[in-house]
């Protein structure tokens, strides 16, 4: 398990980080991000263009009894899905990761480069300054 803590603006998340944060749930090593809003931590599980799907981890459910087979599994799933617009979220935020083969953290670390030379890409690319 890899966690990646992160500060991605002062006092609200920077915009150009939007894609980035949508792109690592695509990730096959991804397992979500802890973050949240002011007051409030959420478990994010996915996007839907610039909504984050979450799950509250402060909700209650009830004890399964793991003896009797086959269990109950009710409290496994969530009766509504909720979502957060990425401008609503902190700036603070941990990106979680699991790799269990060597391969899958060659190809994390991969594609960590990847979004990196893009993002450095991008940044030049609006910073050129054109000679007349």
């Amino acid at each position: 398990m890899i966690i990646v803590p992160l500060r991605l603006g002062l006092d609200a998340l920077n915009e150009i980080y939007y894609h980035s944060i949508c792109e690592t749930f695509e990730y096959p090593q991804s397992v979500g991000i802890l973050g949240g809003k002011p007051r409030a931590s959420y478990y994010f599980i996915g996007h839907q263009e610039e909504h984050l799907l979450y799950l509250d981890p402060h909700t209650i459910q009830p004890a399964v009894c793991m003896e009797q087979v086959p269990f109950d599994h009710k409290s496994y799933h969530c009766d509504v899905l909720r979502k957060l617009h990425l401008s609503e979220m902190d700036p603070s935020m941990a990106l979680g990761f699991f790799c269990k083969t060597r391969h899958d953290l060659q190809d994390l670390f991969e594609r960590a480069q990847r979004v990196c030379r893009e993002r450095m890409h991008r940044r030049h690319a609006n910073h050129s300054i054109e000679c007349c």
